[in-house]
């Protein structure tokens, strides 16, 4: 029997999944967590998300809060409501 877990992955498989270069988004991605004195991991999350026309999905009400632009983030308990 497969667990719910396993069945997520499998549909994962399917999605149309983008590879993106991280040196394309590296200097505004460090200059995005100096500016919100953040760590750069989550501004390059935030920064592939607008280049791809979407909002970042996140549990970090800190990061979300420091984001000038809140409809830029959505909240995980909120995503998962939808």
């Amino acid at each position: 029997m497969l667990s719910r877990h396993s069945l997520s992955l499998r549909r994962l498989k399917h999605w149309p999944l983008r590879i993106t270069p991280e040196r394309l988004l590296f200097d505004k991605a460090l200059a995005l967590a100096c500016d919100l004195n953040h760590l750069a991991y989550d501004c390059f999350h935030l920064l592939l998300a607008d280049l791809m026309g979407t909002a970042l999905v996140t549990a970090d009400r800190k990061f979300a809060n420091k984001v000038a632009t809140p409809a830029r983030v959505v909240f995980m308990t909120d995503f998962l409501k939808a």
